[in-house]
């Protein structure tokens, strides 16, 4: 045995007899610190960290059983060499899924899942690096190695063959880098598992990384943080990272972008595909990779797939770096930084630094603490302050629990205006809690409540899909001290109270272990002298004052105010145990909801538990109420749900801990109200909600403070991705009554506390409501909480012509846009976003053949659109439902002119049909396979259920068994189908009613045409100006655009009408002429994948072939101030004046007629 060797042992035996955790990291990383490094500050910085946590008693978790639970086993068919772990899985007795955790001959661990229910598969990959890896002088590098490994490898060339595959099998995939993990993860239909685990696993085995894709990906990586560039959140996390270490690499960059990329390599003169090569080379190691593969398949098979697939992938040793330095050093800790946000909102973040958390994974001692911190209840902190009127919210966590060697506890508050102004006094408030906490110490009847509720959780275990548990499971792995037994409850089960731990936690709590963060759109009597790098974030960095750092909780008055909370009276008592799992479904019980009461006030269904057997249920409830469609009755409606929802989270705090879930919501035909969770108490929990419905009392200092946040909300709403905005804009113009936020904002100022009071004691004076009860209930006890809610709202009968209900415009033949200015001017994102009318969902075959169409359309519209041309980082293709009338959606966010995003989607719908007659008949098969075995899936919750019972109740078909019958019919789907369903509704040349309505948001950077130029230009000129605007020529005009296609039509040179030769001259002339970086120009306009020429391309195109979507017009919207486009486009100026030329859609008929038995 070596030196190196006898020290491991050494210290093993000495760790184990004091039963101690090496600060966070395992014996071997720490030798390897000390050996390889010694006499390193960091090795001396555990060895006193070991010895105060030996002094404490703080438990340890030893990782024991990964060396010596496996024994070695072969495969059944290729008989390769593998090792398997022998012992049990700590699970709950309810769960069907079985487990295999192995280890591959390269030193990868595999967990494979056996889930008998799931209709699909799913696997996820992690390899154990993440920002946190990438080269300071290329930051981004992790992230845009993770986009490489899509585009191919030896065994599969083909840039889009996995992502093709995967759509196949109507999958999705995706990836994600982190600080400390890069994950990739896909899932798809059971039959197509195998063969999407061998184009995985070629990633991690021969990747391809082409040269030529590098570019490419480097615009996809840098459009993903310019999308990122306007949120607040996104800036905040950076600002962080910023005013951290810069020794510790968590500071860094993590996105990427083209300066940060491409543009250091031609600074370095170095070649970035070689770096990347070498980032791979070096770090993408078998050993610290972790593989979840499961579904419905044999454990033998799936281990056969796994064993067989990627024991080929490289083991190169751990790879991974001990960082000789912490984020918060002693020099970050005491900052006080004031950072200005786009948002007008305020908040203040405490941020504590803590140790690595991963050896605590089997206690509950930080969610002791973070629960207590975010009570609300009285003697809270919350409570205080709130009271104060200086906060909206409080809001506890912690970086991910797997974060190596250090992580970080975060007390984030959401200000009112009022406490921006007291600062100092939220601080102490915080801090005189915290030493209350300290000063009565760790209590063991508090813990058991969490114990209890978490273990409840785990025991009545609920299905989850296949795709849910398994994406984030490896990166779970990675933790060295989970136990093999605990690879599935980890997190889950809590182990014994420890009052030492929970002390050593609370001690780290410190007034000198903190840096304090303070954002607000502006900041009085402080400049914020700095800007960030990368996202621009003015900010600033002071020492936090003494008064802050000394004993702050000492001073605060009323410090006998702050106490634990009491009992929770929600915690359910007389929970079985022992659920009945060898029950079978009952044949006296029904599948389908009964109708049990119908009167003038109420409408009720029951529907008891006959699958699942745990003591868990649901309620739903709408509760109908005379309302007004009218701006201010929808801004008052808002800030009545905010200030009941507050108010409710004060008292109900205690239910949510619990195990019970409750929502409280309202629109503009009344009060909907869910709950869900453990029976036991769902009761007491309704009838607390409905009793202050009836009751709520306006508090003048609350009333102000959600007021205060509601408007913030509204005014915020300017800052929210550019997609989102265009999705609001199509529901408002779709949905009547809908009022835009831009419509509600005004309403909210004026209103009172006199108005919100009357309002509240006049909302439920007229009422009429629909209940649906699910789970482990008896008819008796629906009957009872129907009365129970009846008797509550004490209301009089709300008559039928005053129960508003939703509606859709039925949208005229012809081809609409509404065009809008991206709200806020520094957003560099344009959005185009589309819905074509296809038809009413009552119709199932058409219903059943969009879903297909989607289906089949979402993967090749997201390759051409982001992968070919890089025209944004969000594209999709879905199916959109306003009323019973259905769309076709198309979306795309990105940088360029939504006028030429516009017509790459229209060129992509003219070349689609002949696709669709190409398409192969197998893989369409197989699409309709995967589509029919998902939709006649059970839920996997009671919740699930619930809410799919629900959903027909509420809309009133009651088609309980539609999920069978839509299967039959996607069943019956055949190409034709398909190619007809495109030629009546989608393709503009055939439909015989073509209906459309787009969405346009224009962002500052592109080149928004008027209302005249809309209507005097086509289309393809409006884009072609955008995409030389663009390219940097800003100038040149649209009669000039079109005035080079009409000369290029009519000359003599053009050999043919389509030739853009001649175009190309005539602009390279004017470009050589009038710009002093001509050069440049001329070169980047001339590429054949150029914008510029692509839109030049469809200039020509359009004028020798003169297409108009004006043939499909049903009347003359000149009439209301419209403009048409000479391609027959309405632009659309006033959108209540639109809604108001569009008729509504009629309610349609009931799928059922269900009689009641009472």
């Amino acid at each position: 045995m070596n030196t190196y060797a006898t020290l491991i042992a050494f210290v093993a035996v000495a760790a184990a007899t004091a039963n101690a955790q090496l600060g966070g990291q395992s014996l071997k990383q720490w030798l390897d610190c000390y050996y390889h490094s010694r006499p390193s500050t960091v090795a001396r910085q555990y060895v006193n960290e070991t010895n105060r946590i030996l002094k404490s008693g703080t438990p340890v978790v030893a990782g024991s059983g990964w060396d010596t639970g496996f024994e070695l086993r072969s495969t059944v068919d290729s008989n390769m060499k593998y090792f398997e772990y022998t012992g049990s899985f700590e699970k709950p007795p309810s769960d069907p899924r079985e487990l295999r955790l192995i280890r591959l001959a390269n030193n990868m661990t595999v967990l494979c899942i056996h889930d008998p229910d799931s209709v699909d598969s799913a696997a996820s990959l992690s390899v154990n690096i993440g920002h946190e890896y990438n080269p300071p002088e290329f930051l981004g590098l992790a992230h845009f190695l993770e986009h490489m490994l899509f585009q191919g490898s030896e065994k599969y060339p083909g840039e889009n063959d996995y992502s093709e595959y995967i759509s196949k099998f109507s999958g999705s995939n995706n990836a994600f880098t982190s600080d400390a993990e890069t994950c990739y993860y896909f899932n798809l239909a059971n039959n197509g598992l195998e063969g999407a685990l061998d184009l995985f696993s070629r990633f991690f085995i021969d990747p391809l990384f082409n040269a030529s894709s590098v570019n490419k990906e480097i615009l996809a990586v840098d459009s993903e943080y310019k999308g990122n560039i306007m949120n607040d959140g996104w800036r905040a996390y950076q600002l962080l990272k910023q005013v951290t270490n810069p020794a510790h690499p968590f500071s860094q960059f993590p996105i990427g972008s083209t300066e940060t990329l491409r543009g250091s390599a031609k600074a370095l003169n170095v070649d970035l595909h070689k770096e990347l090569l070498k980032l791979h080379r070096k770090y993408y190691s078998a050993d610290i990779m972790k593989l979840v593969v499961a579904g419905n398949h044999t454990l033998d098979q799936l281990t056969e797939w796994a064993v067989s697939k990627f024991s080929e992938v490289k083991s190169k040793g751990n790879p991974k770096k001990v960082w000789q330095s912490m984020p918060l050093s002693k020099r970050e800790l005491g900052q006080l930084v004031h950072m200005e946000s786009l948002g007008d909102g305020q908040s203040m973040s405490l941020v504590f630094a803590l140790p690595e958390l991963k050896n605590t994974y089997r206690t509950g001692a930080i969610l002791y603490i973070e629960m207590l911190l975010s009570s609300q209840g009285e003697g809270s902190v919350y409570d205080y302050l709130q009271k104060h009127g200086w906060i909206i919210g409080i809001h506890i966590s912690t970086n991910h629990m797997n974060t190596d060697n250090f992580n970080m506890l975060f007390i984030d508050v959401e200000l009112t205006p009022k406490g921006k102004e007291h600062r100092d006094d939220i601080v102490h408030a915080i801090f005189a809690y915290l030493q209350m906490l300290s000063e009565q110490g760790p209590q063991k009847w508090h813990y058991e409540e969490l114990r209890k509720i978490t273990n409840l959780e785990t025991y009545f275990y609920e299905k989850t899909p296949v795709k849910d548990y398994v994406t984030g499971r490896p990166g779970i792995l990675h933790n060295e001290y989970i136990r093999p037994e605990h690879v599935m409850s980890v997190y889950q089960n809590f182990g014994d109270y420890d009052a030492v731990m929970i002390s050593d936690f609370l001690s780290y709590l410190h007034p000198d272990n903190y840096m304090l963060i303070v954002t607000a759109k502006e900041h009085k009597d402080v400049e914020c002298n700095l800007t960030e790098k990368y996202f621009g974030t003015k900010y600033r960095i002071d020492r936090l004052p003494k008064s802050l750092t000394t004993n702050p909780g000492a001073g605060i008055k009323h410090r006998n105010l702050f106490k634990m909370p009491k009992p929770n009276v929600y915690l359910p008592l007389d929970l079985e145990m022992e659920p009945e799992i060898t029950k079978r479904q009952d044949s006296e019980i029904s599948a389908e909801p009964i109708y049990l009461k119908h009167s003038e006030k109420m409408e009720v269904w029951f529907k008891k538990d006959h699958q699942f057997f745990t003591p868990r249920g649901a309620i739903h409830l709408d509760i109908q109420v005379a309302t007004v469609d009218t701006p201010f009755y929808e801004a008052i409606s808002s800030v009545y749900t905010v200030y009941l929802n507050a108010v409710l989270l004060n008292e109900l705090q205690p239910a949510l801990k619990a195990g019970l879930h409750y929502r409280v919501t309202s629109d503009m035909s009344g009060i909907g109200i869910s709950i869900s969770g453990f029976s036991e108490k769902q009761k007491l929990l309704l009838s607390t909600i409905i009793t202050k419905i009836k009751s709520l009392v306006i508090d003048e200092l609350l009333f102000k403070t959600q007021l205060d946040m509601v408007i913030d909300e509204h005014q915020n709403y300017r800052n929210i991705n550019p997609l989102r905005h265009a999705s609001m804009l199509l529901s408002h113009i779709h949905n009547e009554p809908n009022w835009h936020y831009t419509q509600v904002l005004p309403e909210l100022s004026k209103i009172s506390l006199n108005d919100l009071q009357n309002f509240a004691d006049h909302v439920a004076d007229q009422a009429f409501f629909t209940a649906f009860i699910i789970g482990d209930f008896e008819e008796s006890d629906v009957m009872e909480i129907a009365e129970t809610v009846d008797t509550l709202l004490n209301s009089t009968a709300l008559p039928g012509h005053l129960q508003a209900s939703n509606r859709a415009i039925s949208l005229d033949s012809g081809y609409f846009v509404y065009q809008a200015a991206a709200p806020e001017e520094n957003t560099k994102d344009s959005v185009f976003y589309s819905t074509i009318y296809c038809g009413n969902t009552d119709n199932r075959q058409e219903a059943m053949t969009l879903a297909l169409l989607t289906n089949i359309i979402h993967e090749p519209f997201f390759d051409q659109m982001r992968t070919k041309e890089q025209l944004g980082y969000q594209v999709g293709a879905i199916k959109r439902k306003y009323g019973s009338a259905q769309y076709l959606a198309l979306a795309v966010q990105g940088e360029s002119s939504p006028a030429y995003t516009t017509m790459r989607a229209q060129s992509f719908i003219r070349s689609f049909r002949q696709k669709l007659v190409d398409f192969d008949a197998d893989t369409l098969a197989t699409k309709i396979d995967s589509l029919v075995e998902t939709m006649l899936e059970k839920p996997k919750t009671i919740f699930k259920e619930a809410h799919k019972l629900w959903s027909e109740i509420e809309s009133g078909n009651y088609d309980f068994d539609l999920a069978a019958k839509s299967a039959q019919v996607m069943k019956s789907l055949t190409k034709d189908h398909l190619i007809q369903f495109w030629d009546k509704y989608i393709n503009p040349d055939t439909a015989p009613s073509y209906k459309r309505l787009d969405s346009q948001i224009w962002s500052s950077h592109t080149l928004q045409p008027t209302r005249e130029q809309f209507g005097s230009y086509p289309s393809s000129i409006i884009a072609l100006q955008g995409c030389l605007h663009e390219e940097g020529v800003a100038n040149i005009s649209l009669s000039v655009v079109n005035d080079i296609i009409d000369s290029s039509l009519y000359s003599s040179s053009s050999s043919s009408s389509h030739d853009v030769s001649f175009a190309l001259k005539m602009l390279q002339e004017i470009i050589a002429k009038d710009y002093l970086d001509s050069e440049n120009l001329l070169v980047k306009i001339a590429e054949p994948a150029s914008k510029t020429r692509i839109a030049l391309q469809m200039a020509m195109d359009q004028a020798t072939e003169r297409y108009s979507f004006a043939a499909a017009d049903s009347q003359n919207f000149t009439k209301i101030g419209m403009h048409q486009s000479p391609d027959g486009i309405w632009l659309i100026n006033d959108i209540r004046q639109f809604k108001l030329s569009q008729q509504l859609m009629a309610k349609g008929l009931p799928m059922n007629q269900p009689q009641p038995i009472y």
